[in-house]
């Protein structure tokens, strides 16, 4: 992380802020107790049952962290982010939805500029999804082209 060090791992340091910093649909909680894990079991992409496998097999228990579990921090870790814009994407239709939507609020809490956008009717990754599949884009992935074209023509 840019914000803070972690153990062992030499530091990154920036001579400038990024440009921006995308977040699409980020993996942030290894709970799968929110609400919208419930609303959207039958809808998403990521059935509970993969989230719990995925988790375990990703980072031990006795290893989560704000590092692996970014929706464990409080809103202070997320000051000062080193970007001039953050877009926050994610599904309506998404088990992380809750917890995405969270973290968001954090992040613009703790000062940062952040657009955060729930896409209706969408799931986990859903703009990956269109863009393998060449089905006909949605909310999502046409917010993640305009933001991406808007970073880069700087």
């Amino acid at each position: 992380m840019i914000l803070h060090q972690f153990p062992n791992v030499e530091p990154l340091h920036l001579k400038q802020h990024l440009a921006g910093i995308l977040l699409i649909c980020p993996w942030i909680s290894y709970s799968t107790e929110s609400k919208s894990w419930s609303e959207n079991a039958d809808k998403d992409a990521i059935p509970a049952v993969c989230e719990v496998v995925l988790a375990d097999a990703f980072v031990d228990l006795k290893d989560r962290n704000n590092y692996s579990e970014a929706h464990q921090a409080d809103v202070s870790w997320w000051k000062n982010i080193p970007a001039e814009k953050i877009l926050n994407v994610f599904g309506g239709y998404e088990c992380f939805r809750d917890d995405v939507t969270e973290l968001g609020k954090k992040i613009k809490q703790a000062g940062n500029t952040i657009e955060n956008v729930e896409c209706p009717s969408q799931v986990h990754i859903d703009c990956i999804l269109d863009l393998h599949t060449n089905m006909e884009t949605g909310l999502m992935t046409t917010k993640v082209l305009e933001w991406l074209s808007g970073v880069y023509s700087k």
